[in-house]
């Protein structure tokens, strides 16, 4: 048994009763989802297998960046090598590695970051502007998806500067294959020198272009993983009933970018669009073995079943399964008894919205309809489903 299991063990020894609540997040691990769930409690593993939003979204961004060899680009990178095969395997990923491959060489020398720097001020002080500050380049790796997102967004932000270092090798090379080929009309000596690797990785116009595409696609992703990974001092964000609108608000984004760019030349944004739009899907369409995702949403006042309904208007069919896994759910808890808890009110803390929060407050517009009159015939589920709470519609704030 792995050891995580045995900890498991401790934690919840066979002599206590599990909670009929308790439910597994885990990020695709085997053993904790059969043994843990199936073996340990008796529970239906699928209905009680909640996946991290978080790492969703990482295996998302990585399909958008890296392709379907997400993790064996990984590997590869991580695996000794090299340099010139590192470079070359990072040059087969379009601009970002180009610009990968530029951000790295400048931070391997002190000279070129000195250099950087240097350009920087002159850029600075050509546009008349106050704040001189000046800035170094971020690194990035193939584990973490952010760090490709914060790389490229500093290296767009340096660009002019960059582009200056990297045309000033170009044309040092240019000069010194014009003078030992005598302006190319004698071929190039055997002995000569070796072509800097950075004058193929030279950015062009196009290629800043796909970069600022990339950063506008990852922002959504961004966005979500705030959301969905809470503020846990404040109690708020990071709610089970969040999950299928954000993932739903991240289908249209990628579905809008893989129409915006079904049709480019460039190979590695439109198919980076069309795999991460795939790997969310295949993961949203999981969630209908997890009906605690659906009965969450339905269950918080300011949505209910109208919302879902709004949603999937185009698919009658997971409506209908939909509300019988859930209907199944309540009544493997309508018979428990209750325990009243009060639970403290806590300060809200401004902050910006975001176009996820807009989102949610226009779904939460197309799905308010008027309340129905109670019936004693109905049980409290079927009596919550009938209402619609007025007061209780904000959602701003991820309660």
């Amino acid at each position: 048994m792995p050891k995580s299991l045995q900890e498991s063990r401790v934690l919840l020894p066979a002599t206590l009763n599990p909670p009929p609540s308790i439910h597994s997040i885990n990020d695709n691990s085997k053993w904790i989802d059969v043994y843990v769930i199936r073996t340990e409690f008796g529970f239906n593993k699928q209905h009680r297998r909640l996946r991290c939003g978080g790492h969703i979204i990482n295996l998302v961004a990585r399909s958008i960046l890296f392709g379907t060899d997400a993790d064996a680009f990984e590997d590869d990178c991580q695996a000794e090598k090299e340099i010139h095969d590192e470079i070359n395997l990072w040059r087969s990923k379009g601009p970002l590695g180009k610009l990968h491959n530029i951000i790295h060489w400048v931070q391997r020398s002190g000279q070129r970051i000195e250099k950087l720097h240097k350009l920087q001020l002159i850029e600075n002080t050509a546009l008349n502007l106050e704040d001189k500050t000046t800035y170094n380049v971020v690194t990035d790796n193939a584990t973490r998806w952010n760090s490709s997102e914060a790389m490229m967004e500093r290296g767009y932000q340096l660009r002019n500067a960059l582009d200056s270092l990297v045309q000033a090798e170009v044309t040092e090379w240019n000069n010194y294959v014009a003078r030992r080929t005598q302006n190319g009309t004698k071929p190039m000596p055997k002995k000569s020198r070796t072509k800097p690797a950075i004058v193929d990785d030279k950015m062009s116009v196009e290629d800043w272009s796909v970069i600022t595409e990339y950063l506008a696609i990852l922002k959504p992703l961004k966005i979500a993983t705030k959301r969905l990974e809470g503020r846990p001092k404040e109690g708020k964000f990071g709610a089970i009933w969040e999950v299928l609108l954000t993932m739903e608000w991240l289908l249209k984004h990628l579905e809008e970018f893989k129409v915006q760019h079904e049709l480019d030349e460039e190979p590695h944004l439109r198919i980076g669009c069309n795999l991460g739009w795939m790997k969310l899907d295949r993961y949203y369409t999981l969630t209908e073995d997890s009906p605690v995702y659906l009965a969450a949403l339905i269950l918080h006042p300011a949505f209910r079943w109208s919302t879902v309904e709004s949603q999937w208007v185009d698919h009658p069919d997971w409506l209908v399964r939909g509300k019988a896994a859930v209907q199944e759910l309540w009544e493997e808890y309508r018979n428990l008894p209750v325990e009243q808890e009060t639970i403290p009110e806590q300060p809200t803390v401004p902050r910006k919205t975001t176009d996820l929060d807009d989102f949610m407050a226009s779904i939460r517009k197309l799905s308010t309809r008027p309340a129905r009159l109670p019936s004693a015939t109905r049980d409290e589920y079927a009596e919550w489903v009938a209402t619609t709470d007025p007061v209780s519609t904000s959602v701003a704030d991820g309660n």
